[in-house]
C-alpha cells in the first residue's frame, strides 16, 4: 500500500491504456471527511417512565470527522480492447454529527401532555462510519434536545441513544 494523502487517484493512473497486463494497485488516503447523513433508527433505553424504545422518524445531519480510505485500482478490458480504469474504495473513519430531527410528543413521552405532535429537536453525537464508494454506514451514540415549551418535561432530553446511520461521503 502507497500513503500518500495529497494524491488524486484520477491523475495517478491513465483512463486507459493499451497494455496487455492491466496494472492493478492500492492506494491508502487519510482525509477529514465531510458528510450528510441520517439516523436509519435510534434505540432509546428505557427510562423510569418507559420501556426502551426504538424510533425511526425523520432526521438529517451533517457529520465531520477523520477517513482512511483504500483505493482499489484495476483495468478491465472495454468492447474497443482498450483497457479502462475502474476504482473502487472502501473507507473507515469516525467523527461527530450535529443535525435536526423530530419526534412525537404525547402523554406517553411527556406526561403533561394533552394532544399529539410531531417536535422538533437538534440532535448530536458520535459516529463510526464504514464505506463503500459514496455510501456510508456506522453506528452512532447521541442525544436529542427538544426545542419548545414542553423541553423540560420530555422524556427523552439530553437521554443517551444508539443509532444506525446511513449517509453519502461529499468528498
Amino acid at each position: 500500500i502507497i500513503h500518500q494523502p495529497e494524491l488524486k487517484i484520477h491523475n495517478a493512473m491513465p483512463q486507459y491504456t493499451n497494455d496487455a497486463q492491466p496494472v492493478v494497485g492500492k492506494i491508502s488516503k487519510p482525509s477529514v471527511d465531510v458528510d450528510i447523513m441520517t439516523s436509519v433508527f435510534k434505540i432509546r433505553p428505557n427510562t423510569t417512565n418507559l420501556p426502551a424504545q426504538m424510533n425511526s422518524n425523520l432526521n438529517g445531519n451533517l457529520y465531520f470527522g477523520l477517513r482512511n480510505d483504500t483505493y482499489r485500482i484495476k483495468y478491465k478490458s472495454n468492447p474497443l480492447y482498450k483497457y479502462q480504469r475502474v476504482v473502487n474504495h472502501i473507507g473507515f473513519g469516525g467523527g461527530v454529527f450535529v443535525g435536526l430531527g423530530n419526534t412525537a410528543i404525547n402523554a406517553s413521552t411527556v406526561p403533561s401532555q394533552a394532544f399529539e405532535y410531531d417536535g422538533i429537536v437538534f440532535q448530536n453525537g458520535i459516529a463510526g462510519l464504514f464505506g463503500i464508494n459514496k455510501l456510508n454506514v456506522g453506528l452512532s451514540v447521541g442525544k436529542d434536545r427538544l426545542f419548545d415549551k414542553n423541553k423540560n418535561n420530555w422524556e427523552y432530553q439530553n437521554k443517551v441513544w444508539y443509532g444506525l446511520m446511513l449517509g453519502l461521503n461529499l468528498n
